[in-house]
């Protein structure tokens, strides 16, 4: 399966390196350049006990990262893994969910539904 995590934070390097790592030919896509450089050479760009390994095993081979979107088009299942801060009341800024209109049009046309965190809605 062609795989795309957008985000290589905590949850997109991670879920990106799990299914890298079970043979998923998987793109990490990530606006930040440093992120990116390190994931392609095989270092985590965050902290994970056992990840800087795994990611120098998969590098290149079943894993890959860029800035450009254009693995999306050819992707299977693409996870949208950016920032979910909380907001002051409490409840989930999906500011950065939102952020890419055309995540829309690229990711949720085969989606047959959206789950939102409890309290919030797609007019957030």
């Amino acid at each position: 399966m062609r795989v795309v995590c957008i985000g290589g934070g905590y949850v997109g390097a991670v879920t990106a390196a799990a299914l890298a790592s079970i043979g998923h030919r998987t793109t990490v896509i990530d606006v930040d350049p440093v992120k990116v450089r390190m994931l392609n050479s095989g270092r985590s760009p965050i902290f994970e006990p056992g990840l800087d390994e795994l990611l120098g095993r998969l590098a290149g081979r079943t894993l890959f990262a860029s800035d450009g979107y254009e693995a999306v088009a050819e992707a299977d299942v693409v996870f949208i893994c950016v920032g979910t801060p909380s907001r002051p009341d409490g409840t989930a800024d999906l500011g950065y969910v939102k952020r890419k209109k055309t995540w829309n049009r690229l990711v949720s046309e085969p989606c047959t539904s959206t789950v939102w965190a409890r309290g919030q809605s797609g007019n957030t």
